[in-house]
């Protein structure tokens, strides 16, 4: 049986967020299927460094966690979520990842969970998310979580994609979901 916990993430989980985030990432490298870019997630370890310093340098902007999953002697990071506040005083989060290995355990509905007390903590009214549209095994799950669809957002520069990585035409789906108190 295992036990899991969230904490900060620390400059030295890098190397792990890389390869978790990556991994369950993987399913959207090619063009057909869930598939849409020629990428993965992360470029380096260095960009995941990068986020992380940004996150710990501006605790009222955003967060970034990790997932540690303790089975026996063995500890190990099985997932990952970052949340931040956009100028729309929403709380938008991503990367948002468990690896495929620990999928389907209630990780990532617990992260979802956490994501919301923390986002509270932001001052956020809601979470926002934007989903490619090829992902269509994504948004059942927000959608189980209380997400909604709003709107569509192409898939370019101003929403953090990478036009020249993209193998199909893509959009975005955007979700959001309500924090008020009910």
């Amino acid at each position: 049986m295992s036990t899991c916990k969230l904490r900060q993430a620390d400059v030295p989980d890098a190397q792990a967020i890389y390869e978790v985030v990556n991994e369950a990432y993987r399913v959207e490298k090619g063009n057909t299927g869930l598939a849409f870019k020629k990428g993965d997630r992360y470029n380096s370890v260095e960009e995941v460094k990068s986020d992380i310093e940004y996150a710990s340098s501006h605790p009222g902007e955003q967060r970034f966690f990790v997932l540690w999953a303790e089975e026996g002697a063995t500890q190990r990071i099985v997932g990952c979520i970052r949340i931040y506040r956009a100028e729309s005083g929403a709380c938008d989060f991503g990367p948002f990842a468990v690896h495929p290995s620990a999928q389907g355990k209630g990780h990532g509905r617990a992260m979802m969970a956490a994501a919301e007390g923390i986002a509270r903590e932001l001052g956020c009214t809601s979470l926002e998310i934007e989903v490619v549209n090829h992902r269509t095994d994504l948004l059942p799950f927000y959608k189980r979580a209380g997400f909604e669809e709003t709107s569509t957002a192409p898939c370019d520069k101003a929403h953090n994609c990478d036009e020249t990585q993209l193998t199909r035409p893509s959009h975005f789906v955007r979700m959001r979901k309500s924090l008020a108190e009910e």
